[in-house]
């Protein structure tokens, strides 16, 4: 379990992380989304002990992670955003190195894992790319055996292949009763896996719970013209995204559904339809208030 209590972060004059509290029990798979900035990568280093916060606690599996780093530490795996390797080694040099810091290091496992990504392990680290750097430290959190996987932008940088067989791999490990944080700038990366999602904004977590109330302002209609669309005749509304295909159009808007359907029915479509909000669609439209900030 891990326990996120009131927890502050400044530095210098920025305030990146303001009371943040989440609890994330075991079992689960959770997805930490915002913009570039917006504090993610400070939240996963306080929760790794590498940051101390200004105020707040943080404990896994009740452990306090500042008083009790080493006993803290040995439940959980941390891979940053960008993590760092002597250019020299070969990936298989990895292995002698991490069993040191994790008993229960799976190397049968490992050698499955990067089987499956096709890894060549015999090769010097500086020869692989970022996609295939970020699948080795991956091969390596799951061959920890860890309860806990702190993953900061896990799938940055992976192939669409990749991607899907760390997925697979993520959730064949929630039968073994895991819990795992997932950072990522894009939700669409994590909608398929992750059972709750938590965005932050301005320094503050807005949780799942936050994010359904989130939909209820808004409506999402699709609809064609038959005419050459003209983005003026919806200058009376408050349009929060909109995309043209041609003669097809998307469009977010602010507002009572009903009212909203019939303002668009006088542009006389050949269809309408009402789509549903997406937490995708929510993401962006919280990333264009911060970005009008």
């Amino acid at each position: 379990m891990i326990q996120i209590e009131s927890v502050s972060k400044s530095f210098r004059e920025k305030t990146v992380l303001k009371d943040v509290s989440l609890t994330l029990d075991e079992g689960r798979i959770y997805g930490l989304v915002g913009i570039n900035g917006a504090g993610k990568s400070t939240l996963m280093r306080i929760l790794a002990g590498i940051y101390r916060p200004d105020s707040g606690q943080v404990r896994i599996d009740g452990v306090d992670v500042l008083s009790h780093p080493e006993e803290a530490k040995r439940s959980f795996f941390f891979l940053n955003d960008n993590p760092e390797s002597p250019h020299s080694w070969k990936a298989g040099d990895f292995l002698s190195f991490y069993s040191c810091f994790y008993p229960e290091f799976d190397e049968r496992e490992f050698e499955r894992i990067v089987g499956i990504l096709e890894l060549d392990v015999r090769k010097r680290i500086h020869a692989f790319s970022k996609g295939m750097k970020r699948q080795l430290f991956l091969a390596l959190a799951f061959a920890s055996r860890s309860r806990i996987l702190l993953l900061d932008e896990a799938f940055d940088g992976l192939d669409p292949l990749a991607r899907l067989k760390l997925k697979k791999l993520l959730i064949e490990r929630l039968s073994e009763g895991i819990t795992c944080l997932i950072s990522s700038h894009s939700l669409r990366e994590l909608e398929d896996i992750a059972d709750g999602f938590g965005l932050l904004k301005g320094g503050e977590l807005v949780d799942f719970e936050g994010f359904q109330e989130g939909r209820r302002p808004y409506a999402k209609f699709q609809m064609a013209l038959k005419d050459p669309f003209d983005r003026s005749c919806l200058s009376d509304l408050d349009v929060i995204s909109l995309k043209e295909t041609g003669r097809v159009v998307e469009v977010v808007l602010k507002g009572e559904r009903d009212m909203l359907r019939k303002r668009l029915e006088a542009l006389s479509p050949l269809f309408l339809e009402e789509m549903e909000i997406s937490f995708e669609d929510l993401f962006l439209i919280e990333v264009e208030r911060e970005e009008r900030k």
